[in-house]
């Protein structure tokens, strides 16, 4: 089936007529090729945990875009979903990461409390998502847009977590001194174009996350030279370095784009919308036969 879609004018007549109660609109062409190459990217983004702060949910409130909040909990969803793969689960609801070798994902993997802390992180990115960011009506405020896709893997990790059931390979803490030692011996494995890209293995003393003695502090090589920085008893101090890379790529903050940055949650409407609407007659959906 050819990939076609009406000339403007024939979308004008169908309007037309759609308002005055007559025809149906014009079927719609979906190519379900295209729908599962959004899919792939969408679950094999990049990976990156933001430490704009010790406190899971307050470096989520420190986010200077509102495109943040979504994108990253997939990846954390990645991550998390990942680190359980790499111990034997199997679980249905698990997302899968591209790369076991990513540091954010090894460190992730290597201890309890690394999951712990990103999943707590990744709670509170639902949170600023489903106040802030998921659609709502001009007229109510209610919500018109659906939760998150991720919301029924984060109910499951947190139930998992609840009744103990992370697995006993997992050590209860990241073992820095081996964490940094992995990364290390992975970039060095790596080809010359990756390393250089890549940068330096960045091991963090100070401004880590809370209760946890390593992070991963995915800095490229080009953004190192500048946005490394020092902490009170001269190590690398983790927060601040993402502070200042998390600055150099978003500079200015849009005015209302980051509501959550200094808003009161209480006061931010919860309620699904419920005005009254016309409803349109729904054009039937063609798939296209390429597979």
């Amino acid at each position: 089936m050819p990939l076609v879609s009406p000339p403007p004018s024939a979308r004008k007549a169908s309007r037309g007529e759609e308002k005055g109660g007559g025809v149906d609109p014009e079927p719609r062409v979906v190519c379900v090729c295209v729908l599962r190459i959004q899919t792939a990217i969408l679950k094999n983004s990049p990976m990156q945990i933001l430490v704009l702060d010790s406190c899971p949910r307050k470096a989520v409130r420190r986010f200077r875009s509102r495109k943040l909040p979504g994108k990253l909990l997939v990846e954390a969803m990645q991550l998390l979903g990942k680190a359980l793969r790499e111990h034997g689960y199997t679980d249905a609801e698990l997302y899968n990461a591209h790369s076991a070798s990513h540091p954010c994902c090894i460190w992730v993997t290597s201890g309890k409390d690394a999951f712990k802390w990103t999943l707590a992180h990744a709670r509170e990115l639902h949170t600023v998502f489903d106040l802030y960011v998921r659609k709502r009506c001009a007229k109510c405020s209610g919500y018109t847009g659906t939760p998150h896709g991720s919301l029924k893997a984060l109910e499951f990790l947190e139930r998992l977590v609840a009744r103990g059931g992370l697995p006993s390979t997992m050590p209860d803490s990241v073992d820095a001194s081996e964490f940094y030692a992995t990364v290390e011996a992975i970039r060095a494995r790596q080809g010359n174009a990756a390393i250089k890209k890549a940068g330096a293995v960045i091991r963090a003393a100070e401004g880590l996350p809370t209760g946890c003695s390593s992070m991963a502090l995915a800095i490229d090589a080009e953004h190192q030279s500048t946005c490394i920085r020092t902490g009170a008893i001269g190590g690398v101090d983790g927060v601040e370095s993402y502070r200042s890379y998390h600055e150099l790529k978003v500079p200015v903050v849009i005015p209302g784009d980051c509501p959550w940055m200094d808003g009161d949650d209480a006061a931010v409407p919860t309620h699904v919308c419920a005005c009254v609407k016309r409803k349109r007659k729904s054009a039937p959906v063609l798939v296209c036969d390429h597979l």
